[in-house]
């Protein structure tokens, strides 16, 4: 039996662009969900949360690592950027 996913329409979204940063955060009120984003080199960057599975979140958003990394309700466990 196949699993549906029905975001997974906006990978498509990033195929082509260069990921110039990877960032992993933890939510600090709730433990059981965490983000991925990768951001992009055009100052986008794509998101993926996890939990019980892993979904892709909407789609591209138009706001690179500055954006990505200012929230003081999460915590960064992962952050990495590529020239």
């Amino acid at each position: 039996m196949s699993r549906q996913y029905p975001k997974a329409e906006y990978l498509n979204q990033i195929l082509g662009k260069t990921i110039s940063g990877v960032v992993i955060k933890e939510h600090l009120t709730d433990s059981l969900r965490s983000q991925v984003f990768h951001i992009f080199s055009d100052n986008t960057h794509f998101e993926f949360y996890s939990g019980d599975e892993i979904v892709p979140i909407k789609g591209i958003r138009y706001c690179g690592m500055d954006w990505v990394t200012d929230f003081e309700q999460d915590k960064i466990v992962y952050q990495s950027t590529y020239p």
